[in-house]
């Protein structure tokens, strides 16, 4: 085992049981990275880079862990999805959500994310001139289809990221 992973364990078996805990921490380290950028009006290209890992982290988090399905987000979607139209109903009431990335490995995935970028900011040559408007317009539409294609494939795989319990709503469609 390395350092870092010797680390990050240390880390996941001492926070393990504080989940509000650990997310105030990310909320005020992300707000003061938040800050420094606005406030230096500096490096949009790590803040741009920064949230795409974010996007990425929040997808493995909510996006189930099964081998009975095709990856949504993959380039050959429609030849997996062939694939597996022979398989049988994929059924999640039988036993527990199991995600892709559990949630305090999120939470360790975008606190790395976040330290890196923060420390990053300090390296006055990573600050690479970019046109802000443009990275936060694709950002956003980038965005808004990722949510469509992520909730898409959860109605078609009758599975709810956000919910423990069965919603008879959300599945009766």
């Amino acid at each position: 085992m390395s350092f870092i992973e010797s680390i990050d364990q240390f880390i996941i078996n001492k926070t393990s049981n504080k989940v509000v805990q650990r997310w105030y921490v990310y909320t005020v380290l992300i707000v003061l990275y938040l800050f420094r950028v606005l406030f230096k009006g500096s490096h949009p290209l790590i803040t741009y880079f920064l949230f795409i890992y974010l996007v990425h982290g929040f997808i493995l988090w909510a996006t189930p862990k099964s081998t009975k399905m095709p990856n949504p987000f993959s380039d050959d979607y429609e030849e997996e999805e062939a694939e597996f139209r022979e398989a049988p109903d994929i059924d999640f009431g039988s036993g527990p959500f199991v995600r892709n990335m559990p949630e305090i490995l999120f939470w360790l995935f975008c606190m790395k994310c976040t330290l890196i970028a923060f420390v990053l900011t300090f390296v006055p040559f990573l600050d690479i001139p970019a046109y802000t408007p443009i990275l936060v317009v694709y950002f956003i539409t980038m965005l808004i289809f990722t949510v469509f294609k992520l909730i898409e494939h959860s109605k078609k795989y009758n599975y709810n990221p956000f919910r423990t319990k069965k919603d008879k709503k959300f599945y009766s469609n």
